[in-house]
């Protein structure tokens, strides 16, 4: 059974050495994105919205578990809305400037108790 991979994923140990390559960095092992899966539950990368089916063995396993084309590609829209969302988060939160949040307790310590955002820390 294969599936291929939608989008760039992080290996695991028990990945096929064959499709692993090393990212930019040199400290993770990934997946490309278009790497033909084969394994016998390639069908799971599927349902997940990671993969789509790559033959006739896949399609017919999801539409086995009542996953048929028109239901596959309505989730498969749904997936591609929530990941775009959480990638643009993610990018979001890696450009944000540093937060200039006070922190302060009854003991006066600014680094322990409640956040005080800027507009109340400059009032106290």
């Amino acid at each position: 059974m294969k599936a291929k991979l939608a989008r760039t994923s992080l290996a695991t140990s028990r990945t096929d050495p064959d499709i692993v390559t090393v990212s930019a960095c040199g400290q993770h092992r990934i997946i490309k994105a278009g790497a033909i899966i084969d394994h016998p539950d390639a069908y799971r990368l599927c349902k997940a919205g990671y993969a789509k089916p790559a033959d006739d063995e896949c399609m017919e396993r999801l539409a086995d578990e009542g996953w048929g084309p028109d239901v596959f590609n309505e989730k498969w829209q749904a997936a591609a809305v929530l990941i775009a969302e959480w990638e643009k988060g993610i990018k979001a939160a890696n450009t944000s400037q540093p937060s200039t949040q006070k922190t302060t307790d009854d003991s006066g310590d600014p680094d322990s108790g409640e956040i005080l955002f800027d507009s109340e820390a400059s009032e106290g």
